[in-house]
């Protein structure tokens, strides 16, 4: 197309530089015929060189008539179409405009997303680290807690013995009151006793008022009678002997049988304590096969829950590979996280220090228990001892028994007579002795009892207290794994809305980009559209510069 226009104005300098030669010749000859025909008519005939224009030939009148044409039948259509061009380059103009608007736009909303996109990344890897550290604290905080129960239970398995233990003085207390009960039947009888003493004093001196009279009045009789009453002494003194023999074991059979059926009781009672214990200790033994099997149950659920969080750890890991890209501004969160790790590590060394103390206080209670547990050794052998004794005084009850009853009759027939009444008033007052005695030993024994029985009440109440407070302390810390799990889940909750945002502006960005790659190729094709007119034009022009200089040429 340049070529053409080259051609066209080459060869329309060439006819302009023809007509300008013609015109200047024209001049000339006309100045010449002026100055020669001066003396010619005043109104000389039209000519074109008059008006000092070049003469009108029959060229130049082709060349007039054959420009009109082409005039005429270019110039409307010529004008028309740069008209139409010119809107075209102006509505191109504006179309390329409002594209270069519209792809700053999207060159905007792209950058606003590249932001939005590393702040979800950095808002993830945030997450991530917070979600591994509250994981990491969460396992801590278990260990603590798994370490807490085992306490506990300990905690719980030696409370339940100071209660069995506490039983079995409960048991020794009730035993004391029995003691102390038979030791005031025993005062009941001792105080029957006197006043049968201080009766049979009564009934001595009045029987000694009567022998007086009867001597007075057997003096006479007394000499015939001394053989008889010698020989009267003499089976006197030996039953009497025969009677302080048979009042002493009767006595200590009496004893023997109070004591054994004491010990019977006792037995009894210490028997039931150890069928409620053996029972206990099943119930406790079936308790903990149950808490064995879900503790069991609950550590497949947890590994299985563990397995679930390394296959979603794997995926969130290839997710934190493609999104790890902006990660120097993290340094302040990571220097806020190391913070919050140190204080992490003093809170863990404050609950270190409480394990601590649990454990102290948990071998002071084994050291407890390991002491409940001797004393408990020493009633099971008091027990075995108590069973011999039982078994020899029962055989010995059987053998009194037979001669109780003997014994009673010959007993009555001797407090008929008043030496017999005196013997046994001296025998009673011995027996009253021999009771109070036992009354002062079972009061200091039931002194004892109370004594030991106030420690180990004392010993259970502290043991008590410190359950409570690491019942406390386990509920404290199960109230902070919860809310750390709360966070956890708060955290992932926020990670999966800013991977959904960073991928709706994702999708968002794509479609603006595909949105945009069509307008620019419908620019595309409308400027392509617009140098096919304007190459159009062109060549008509060239055509018609090539024509007029060919016209010229000819001419």
């Amino acid at each position: 197309m340049s070529s053409l226009f080259a051609v066209s104005k080459f060869l329309g300098g060439r006819s302009r530089e023809r007509r300008r030669q013609d015109s200047t010749s024209s001049l000339v000859s006309g100045s010449t015929d002026s100055i020669a025909s001066r003396g010619a008519p005043k109104n000389p005939p039209f000519k074109l060189s008059n008006l000092g224009g070049p003469e009108w030939t029959p060229s130049l009148k082709f060349q007039f008539y054959f420009g009109f044409f082409i005039f005429s039948s270019f110039a409307g259509p010529i004008s028309a179409e740069e008209t139409l061009h010119q809107s075209e380059a102006q509505d191109a103009e504006d179309t390329r405009n409002r594209v270069q608007k519209r792809i700053q736009e999207l060159e905007e909303e792209r950058d606003q997303a590249l932001v939005h996109a590393r702040d979800a990344r950095e808002a993830q890897e945030k997450g991530q680290t917070r979600i591994q550290e509250l994981e990491n604290t969460l396992k801590s905080v278990e260990a603590e807690l798994s370490s807490k129960a085992k306490t506990l239970d300990a905690l719980t398995t030696s409370s339940d013995g100071l209660r069995m233990q506490i039983d079995i003085l409960k048991v020794d207390l009730k035993k004391a009151k029995s003691i102390s009960k038979n030791v005031e039947e025993e005062r009941d009888r001792v105080r029957e006793a006197e006043q049968q003493r201080d009766n049979l004093d009564k009934y001595a001196r009045n029987m000694e008022e009567e022998r007086d009279k009867a001597i007075l009045s057997a003096q006479d009789a007394h000499v015939k009678a001394q053989a008889r009453i010698q020989d009267l002494e003499e089976e006197l003194s030996s039953k009497s002997q025969t009677f302080n023999a048979l009042t002493a074991t009767s006595n200590g059979l009496e004893s023997q049988i109070d004591a054994l059926t004491i010990d019977l009781h006792n037995i009894l009672a210490v028997r039931k304590g150890v069928e409620d214990e053996r029972d206990s200790a099943l119930i406790r033994a079936r308790d903990l096969g149950d808490a064995h099997e879900k503790a069991q149950a609950q550590n497949h659920a947890l590994e299985e829950a563990l397995q679930y969080a390394k296959t979603e750890d794997s995926e969130k890991s290839r997710t934190i590979d493609n999104l790890s890209v902006a990660s120097k501004g993290l340094q302040s969160q990571i220097d806020a996280l190391k913070l919050n790790l140190n204080d992490a590590l003093v809170l863990s060394k404050l609950r270190e220090d409480e394990r601590d103390a649990a454990l102290n206080h948990l071998r002071e209670a084994n050291k407890a228990q390991a002491t409940v547990q001797e004393h408990v050794q020493e009633l099971e052998n008091g027990l075995k001892s108590t069973k011999d004794d039982l078994t020899s005084k029962s055989q010995a009850l059987e053998a009194l028994t037979a001669n109780s009853k003997a014994q009673k009759a010959e007993i009555d027939t001797m407090k008929s007579n008043p030496r017999d009444a005196l013997a046994f008033g001296k025998d009673v007052a011995m027996e009253r002795d021999s009771a109070l005695t036992r009354v002062r030993e079972s009061e200091d024994r039931r002194e004892n009892a109370q004594a030991q029985i106030q420690s180990l009440k004392n010993a259970l109440q502290s043991t008590k207290a410190e359950l409570n407070s690491k019942s406390q302390a386990v509920d404290a810390l199960t109230i902070g794994s919860k809310g750390l799990q709360l966070e956890i889940d708060a955290l992932k909750v926020a990670h999966r809305d800013a991977l959904d945002a960073w991928t709706r502006r994702e999708v968002e960005r794509d479609a603006a980009l595909i949105q945009a790659q069509v307008h620019i190729q419908e620019l595309k094709d409308t400027l392509k559209a617009i140098k096919a007119r304007v190459s159009k034009y062109f060549i008509l022009t060239g055509i018609v510069s090539i024509i007029a200089a060919l016209v010229d040429a000819v001419v």
